[in-house]
């Protein structure tokens, strides 16, 4: 397997030697999920999208690198139980929309109100529709999955059509976007909405259906409508730049940037709007703007300096499908650091690093 033949070995606290599967391995005390249903976050299961939603990604793409099941088998096991707090299951109201939603409220971010984020929703079901393809895909997969996969296809539908009212044609006739009740109806943020981009793209592989596939690419067009291209050759953005041009303010975050940029790398690889060379300035968006060089990243996608979000380069990591160099990147700042277990995007950049031969 490509975990057991490429993986190169990455020093762990201690100074043993470990494999990054390993690592991955020993980091994963999680258990069957019986958590997610305890405690203060069962009351508002949408801030499960800023954690618990990198484990769940990190499962689907640690058995993409490893073919070993059991990875599969946890995701489905902590997947079940985040089902069972969605609103619908539940019987919650959404209070903004004013409605009860088969998608995942929370009152953090909406001033104490109820609502359920498309973002939060993109981030949790990515995983399920990503799942789904695999299993459609591999035949190896369909005796053990096949039902599993096909209830979480149902599952997903339901939530992406939750969110069908919000949808937008436009402005350009190739384009698409979501408003948002949370945002005064306005047009959400581009990662807002490019986090279900991801679930659409898998979702339309997974059951054949055209209009997922229809849909994500104009929210593909919409995204690098609105890209920018710099002098050196690498693409910068504004978190949340207008529906018109011109669009020459402001620089994302990397963080939030990592679901874009993520999202570009999978509508490349299904063929949808996003070509190599676009691909390509992104990797040296992160290679020559977000990467300083020792260890040390910027802030945002145009190089604004700081440390606070460097935790979350990993998430650039699918990137190294054009460029490997993002990989050994990443590889060597988290080789020799303490991973903290309770930080889920460790796992995710683990699990990724797999994927890549690291």
């Amino acid at each position: 397997s490509i975990c057991m033949l490429a993986v190169m070995t990455m020093v762990a606290a201690g100074n043993n030697l470990m494999t990054t599967r390993q690592i991955f391995d020993s980091l994963d005390t999680s258990g069957p999920a019986v958590e997610l249903a305890q405690g203060n976050l069962a009351a508002t299961p949408g801030e499960y999208a800023w954690n618990e939603s990198y484990l769940l990604d990190a499962y689907v793409a640690m058995y993409e690198a490893c073919g070993d099941t059991q990875y599969l088998d946890r995701f489905v096991g902590r997947y079940r139980v985040l089902l069972t707090l969605r609103d619908d299951r539940t019987n919650t109201r959404d209070e903004l929309n004013d409605r009860v939603m088969a998608a995942w409220s929370t009152t953090g971010y909406s001033k104490g109100r109820r609502t359920c984020w498309l973002v939060h929703a993109g981030m949790l079901t990515y995983s399920a529709a990503r799942f789904a393809r695999l299993v459609k895909e591999r035949n190896s997969l369909q005796a053990r999955f096949g039902k599993t996969a096909a209830e979480f296809i149902a599952a997903t539908e339901e939530t992406v059509a939750a969110y069908d009212p919000d949808w937008r044609e436009g402005p350009n006739p190739d384009e698409g976007y979501y408003i948002a009740k949370t945002l005064e109806d306005k047009h959400q943020p581009l990662n807002q909405q490019n986090a279900l981009g991801r679930t659409l793209l898998d979702l339309a592989a997974a059951t054949g259906k055209p209009a997922f596939r229809e849909r994500a690419a104009k929210l593909a067009a919409f995204l690098k409508r609105r890209l920018r291209l710099r002098s050196d050759g690498a693409f910068d953005w504004a978190y949340w730049p207008p529906l018109q041009p011109p669009y020459d303010k402001g620089n994302e975050d990397i963080s939030h940037a990592a679901i874009n940029v993520d999202f570009a790398v999978r509508c490349y690889q299904d063929g949808v709007i996003f070509n190599k060379a676009d691909v390509q300035r992104l990797a040296a968006t992160f290679l020559q703007v977000v990467h300083k060089g020792d260890n040390r990243f910027a802030d945002t996608v145009g190089g604004d300096p700081g440390e606070k979000f460097t935790a979350q380069i990993g998430r650039w990591g699918n990137l190294a499908i054009v460029d490997t160099r993002v990989a050994e990147v990443i590889h060597n700042y988290f080789r020799g650091r303490k991973h903290d277990p309770a930080l889920k995007t460790n796992m995710l950049t683990l699990a990724t690093l797999a994927k890549y031969g690291y």
